[in-house]
């Protein structure tokens, strides 16, 4: 059996395969895939190899329809050749587990195929009755200092594909707990970091996660030469807001931060805070 390693990147697979699993691919030629299986493959839409689970085969011959498990609605259609081979092993904290090659796997992860969609919409359909009440919970003052003291997460900083742009996630006990991006941009002649996609999971909420993912974001910035920091929310998020102007962000002229779209747009400057000159050109030149 000829095996090859990866590591696993970012969350569409959680809770069976965690962001930095090293994965042991079985790459075998023989193979033959079932539904349920995990595989890696390479896809166009990816710069890396992917892994996902294949739910079902495709119109034609040898084409697998594959899915991240943790969003049901993240599918692909692929051909075989694309497909580099089945996760047999996964290496997590000094232990090997066994996810695929025997029966009772097959067994397992056709379960999941199956029927993992609609657990994850059971548990939506809970988590959205009772979100109002932990929200409210989540707000007091004697739960953010007990959940920030217990609550101590992990936060490294990726970059998805090669590409400029920085992730920096947090994990608690190796689970996926929030993360942000931050990208380079040039606005009005300042190379910025443009920050999007901030979230933190609702049980991890009030313990200062997005606070410090904030943090690691700004040392990232400066390390990186961006004088200033923006970021764009929808109108009416008070409690987006709140944390943003918490952390000394400004809205951007117009006074009321408000772009064209009936969004807000905030600023916070970081570093120096003086563009160096030709920073304009040399980003231009990218």
């Amino acid at each position: 059996m000829s095996v090859a390693c990866y590591k696993s990147q970012g969350t569409s697979m959680q809770p069976f395969l965690r962001d930095g699993d090293e994965l042991i691919v079985n790459t075998s030629p023989a193979i033959l895939y079932s539904v349920g299986d995990i595989v890696l493959y390479r896809s166009p839409l990816f710069t890396q190899p992917v892994a996902h689970r294949v739910v079902g085969r495709g119109d034609a011959p040898k084409m697998f329809v594959l899915r991240a498990d943790a969003y049901p609605m993240m599918t692909e259609t692929v051909s075989q050749e694309s497909i580099i081979g089945r996760v047999d092993y996964l290496r997590r904290n000094d232990a090997v587990i066994r996810v695929g090659g025997t029966s009772a796997t097959t067994m397992f992860n056709l379960g999941i195929a199956r029927y993992y969609p609609a657990v994850l919409s059971a548990k939506e359909t809970v988590a959205g009755m009772l979100l109002p009440g932990v929200s409210c919970v989540q707000r007091l003052t004697l739960y953010k200092a007990l959940a920030s003291r217990f609550v101590m997460p992990d936060i490294r900083v990726d970059r998805p594909g090669g590409t400029e742009m920085a992730r920096v996630i947090a994990t608690v006990r190796g689970g996926y707990a929030g993360s942000v991006d931050v990208e380079p941009r040039v606005v009005r002649g300042t190379r910025i970091g443009w920050v999007s996609s901030l979230y933190v999971r609702v049980r991890y909420r009030g313990a200062g996660i997005a606070t410090r993912l904030l943090a690691v974001v700004e040392d990232h910035a400066e390390r990186a030469d961006m004088r200033e920091l923006w970021v764009e929310l929808e109108k009416g998020k008070r409690a987006a807001e709140g944390l943003y102007r918490k952390l000394e962000f400004h809205f951007v002229v117009p006074d009321d931060g408000e772009s064209r779209d009936g969004r807000l747009a905030l600023r916070k400057i970081v570093g120096s805070g003086s563009p160096a000159q030709g920073d304009e050109d040399n980003e231009t030149r990218r």
